[in-house]
């Protein structure tokens, strides 16, 4: 019986060395998804390779795009373009796909087995199970939303927990993440946190990032980056 941990951040900005760095403290391994260009201080060649030393890459579209919007010819080649370009600067594969905001349709999982990637990782929360690679599930975002965006998330991806989290559990990330260690020390389980390094610095203090990386580091889970799951 297996109990692991998983940690990836979307996007590529400048705050993942920090967020690398402080997860690496608690003996914590990262998957960073990142695209060739959005809104938040993306990272440059030189930068995307430093960060290889210090996490997993995984790709993320070149222009952080919704693909569920475009053709297949167009989703191709964001998703072929971003691969190649993180693996011409890192110099190995980049083997897992993460869809900008979650968002993808039968199109994109055809072309990311075509491109050869391993896995790709949803942002269906709620879940410590799975049973498809190329639709990896996700526990708990590292973000402040608000109860009702936590409701309408456990209702629409795991409707079975909905009676044992709300309400009060719902409006505690720490909360949320003992009840799941409770269910994973029985049957196993992957505990997948994700997030934004640039959301964690603007909302969330660190001392409170600190406090939760304490308390999923006391379960004493194996930690894995996203493609050894699925490797």
């Amino acid at each position: 019986m297996k109990k692991i941990i998983t940690f990836s951040f979307d996007d590529g900005c400048s705050e993942d060395f920090k967020t690398a760095e402080l997860l690496a403290k608690y003996g914590f391994k990262a998957t960073f998804y990142i695209a060739n260009s959005h809104s938040h201080n993306p990272l440059q060649p030189n930068e995307i390779r430093q960060l290889s030393y210090l996490g997993e890459i995984g790709a993320h579209t070149r222009n952080h795009i919704r693909l569920d919007k475009l053709n297949y010819i167009s989703q191709k080649k964001e998703i072929e373009y971003n691969k190649k370009y993180l693996e011409d600067i890192i110099g190995k594969s980049v083997d897992v796909f993460c869809p900008p905001k979650g968002y993808y349709n039968k199109k994109t999982l055809k072309i990311i087995k075509e491109l050869g990637f391993a896995g790709m990782r949803t942002t269906k929360d709620f879940q410590i199970k799975f049973n498809n690679n190329y639709e990896m599930p996700t526990t708990l975002q590292l973000y402040p939303h608000k109860i009702e965006i936590m409701i309408y998330h456990l209702i629409k991806y795991n409707p079975q927990y909905f009676f044992f989290l709300f309400p009060y559990k719902l409006k505690s990330i720490e909360q949320i993440l003992i009840f799941f260690n409770k269910i994973i020390n029985l049957s196993g389980g992957v505990l997948h946190l994700w997030g934004h390094s640039w959301e964690l610095e603007m909302f969330i203090n660190i001392n409170y990032l600190k406090s939760i990386l304490k308390l999923v580091e006391s379960f004493n889970y194996e930690s894995y980056y996203n493609s050894q799951l699925v490797l």
